[in-house]
């Protein structure tokens, strides 16, 4: 019997082609995915342009707010410092019956500490003994060294000390003495030391500077014959100090410039501070700033104008405190304000030196 014969197949209808020549090949044991081959290929050339692009702008917006941070945190600090400070005065002048302390002095090996410089048979063991010369010269160069406390030299068994020796046995934290804005080449050149047994050597100070015309100033002696030839002076509250919420104890310092330009940083002896006006009737009657002459302040105070930071001579105070110094007064309050304030207390443009004397008068001529 014949077999039937298969359907026709519709002009339409789809064809198939052979599922087996056609088929994918299967994937390779060790082949990656389209995605893993795309992260293979890398970024473009835009691409990578794009992300530094947006790299650069988050530095440029987050590097300046990092710094204003790391700023605000160190003035905070250093007020904290001054305020800390502050404590110690207060409770020194409370035991010395109301006085100040000198600004410069020596700690004997008694533990005594003393208003004067040592002389005599102190003195003859040091080098530079009666030679003035040899004396100022290392001086100026700094390389004065002061004498180590050793059973070897006891005949000059001495430290230098400074105003911060007085009031370190109240408020003993001696980080607190140094400002956070002060970097180490600057401490080195100060080469200040806590004279205390036990921190001496080992902590450096410096950067708050002391109202030594009106408060307290170590007794002036010639270095080599030891006379004493302007006695030590030393404020009292309620008598040469009748404003103490308006007379300044310590502040921060600059240093002075050493008769250079306001392009030279300022950073000799900023552990003292110069008021505006020299001391003429009041205080210690220097006459002049701590350093320099009376005619090289007279020559800045008719060329600067009140507020100005531009000081050769004058150990003025440093703007630390977001722009401002900051200062300790004669009450114990610490406060941050500016220069041109603390230069002329009634606001008139004038110097003057309100702030300073101990009276709270802005009257010039009481200096």
């Amino acid at each position: 019997m014949d077999r039937p014969s298969p359907a026709p197949v519709p002009a339409h209808a789809p064809t198939f082609p052979d599922a087996a020549a056609h088929a994918r090949p299967a994937a390779h044991p060790h082949a990656c995915p389209a995605s893993t081959r795309r992260a293979l290929a890398g970024f473009t050339l835009i691409e990578l342009l794009v992300v530094i692009a947006i790299v650069g702008l988050l530095m440029g917006i987050l590097l300046p707010a990092l710094s204003s941070g790391r700023d605000r945190a160190r003035a905070t600090v250093n007020l904290g410092n001054l305020k800390q400070i502050g404590v110690g005065v207060a409770l020194y002048i409370h035991d010395a019956k109301g006085f100040f302390f000198p600004h410069e002095g020596n700690l004997l090996s008694t533990g005594q500490i003393v208003d004067y410089k040592p002389v005599g048979a102190e003195l003859s063991s040091l080098p530079y003994f009666g030679d003035r010369a040899a004396l100022q010269a290392a001086q100026l160069a700094g390389t004065l060294a002061e004498p180590a406390i050793t059973t070897a030299n006891i005949d000059a068994k001495f430290r230098r000390t400074h105003w911060v020796d007085y009031v370190y046995s109240y408020a003993p934290e001696p980080r607190a003495y140094t400002s956070p804005m002060v970097d180490d080449e600057e401490l080195r050149r100060l080469n200040l030391n806590l004279v205390t047994d036990g921190v001496y050597g080992k902590y450096k100070w410096g950067g708050y500077g002391y109202n030594q015309s009106y408060l307290g100033y170590e007794a002036t002696v010639d270095s080599i014959t030891g006379v004493v030839t302007e006695p030590a002076w030393a404020a009292r509250l309620d008598a040469q100090v009748v404003a103490p919420a308006n007379t300044v104890v310590v502040c921060d310092s600059a240093g002075y410039r050493n008769g250079s330009g306001p392009g030279t940083p300022p950073s000799l002896n900023s552990y003292a501070i110069d008021p505006p006006l020299y001391s003429q009737n009041l205080g210690k009657k220097l006459g002049k700033w701590y350093k320099g002459s009376a005619a090289q302040a007279d020559a800045e105070l008719t060329s600067l104008p009140v507020g100005s930071y531009d000081w050769s001579w004058r150990i003025f105070p440093a703007p630390r405190n977001a722009g401002q110094p900051g200062f300790i007064f004669a009450d114990g309050h610490a406060a941050a304000k500016t220069l041109k304030q603390m230069d002329d207390l009634n606001g008139d443009g004038v110097f003057d030196n309100g702030y300073w004397t101990g009276l709270g008068d802005a009257n010039p001529a009481l200096r």
